[in-house]
């Protein structure tokens, strides 16, 4: 039995947070190893929900699609930016959860509200 309640029992671990196709993204592979691995999970997903949707991501670019999204702090956050091991100059744009929704924007090249919240 756990004393300490502070400390989970049991943990949830997101797999394959490694092997994010950086390229593909258009994101610099030095920026993407100091990048917090929430924002990678952003991008994966949103470019599953628009295939999913059953729309060309091509579809959407040039559009006034707005993306809106709430954020909290992740735990590999702290950890990357106390404690990463490298340092390219790339970890506060690679941490702002401020830019979460414009990354997604940029991306997909659309034009409408871009609003990331704290929750």
């Amino acid at each position: 039995m756990l004393d300490n309640l502070a400390v989970p029992k049991f943990i949830g671990r997101i797999s394959g947070h490694n092997s994010f196709d950086s390229a593909f993204f258009g994101i610099n592979k030095k920026q993407c190893d100091d990048m917090n691995s929430m924002i990678r999970n952003v991008l994966e997903r949103s470019y599953e929900a628009i295939v999913d949707a059953g729309l060309n991501p091509e579809d959407v670019s040039n559009t006034r699609m707005g993306v809106m999204m709430g954020s909290n702090i992740s735990e590999s956050e702290n950890t990357k930016l106390l404690l990463g091991n490298h340092n390219y100059g790339y970890r506060i744009l690679g941490h702002n959860r401020a830019l979460l929704a414009n990354r997604v924007s940029y991306w997909f090249n659309a034009h409408g509200k871009s609003n990331s919240h704290k929750i």
